[in-house]
């Protein structure tokens, strides 16, 4: 009869832990919201301060064939201590996240190595990665990373790969937009 009582007991622990994970896999998770045509930027703010023009060059351009100049983004930038301290921050439609990989202490390297199953320091020939990810936060949010060997590959990632980046945000957006 002890033993019993014992497995009884150890069965309704296992069956309220598992009903507890279950129910937070299960929680579903919010719809990313924001404006279309919009990239809110994570990186380091020294990392910021060095690529932004750079971003805005290839990003912020105008659109073409507007009878007055209109960005074809919106740019908009938080660190990962900005994006920790608000939830709501985390939940918007569109990220790219831009790190150096020497700078080890970046939090957004951490961030990028959380994330990115298939990270590697060796980045190729080309010295960058640009890899992308859906839904971390929120259903229905695209995450575009960029990192490289150092800044300056990085800024060239943004040169020679923004037409594709720009191709998958709108691909992206479409969806929103036949709404």
């Amino acid at each position: 009869m002890k033993y019993w009582i014992i497995l009884v007991t150890l069965i309704g622990f296992l069956l309220a832990s598992c009903a507890s994970d279950m129910n937070q896999r299960m929680r579903a998770k919010p719809s990313a919201f924001g404006p279309l045509n919009s990239i809110t930027v994570i990186a380091d703010q020294e990392d910021w301060e060095k690529i932004k023009d750079t971003l805005n060059f290839y990003f912020e351009a105008p659109y073409p064939l507007l009878p007055q100049p209109e960005p074809q983004f919106d740019l908009r930038h938080f660190t990962p201590a900005n994006l920790v301290a608000s939830n709501a921050r985390r939940k918007l439609r569109t990220y790219l996240i831009i790190a150096d990989q020497q700078d080890t202490s970046s939090s957004t390297l951490k961030i990028i190595k959380n994330d990115v199953k298939t990270y590697s320091d060796y980045n190729g020939e080309n010295g960058y990665s640009v890899k992308l990810a859906r839904d971390k936060w929120a259903q229905n949010q695209l995450l575009v990373y960029l990192y490289g060997n150092q800044l300056s590959e990085v800024k060239t990632a943004i040169a020679e790969r923004y037409q594709a980046i720009i191709n998958q945000i709108r691909e992206f957006e479409r969806s929103a937009l036949d709404k």
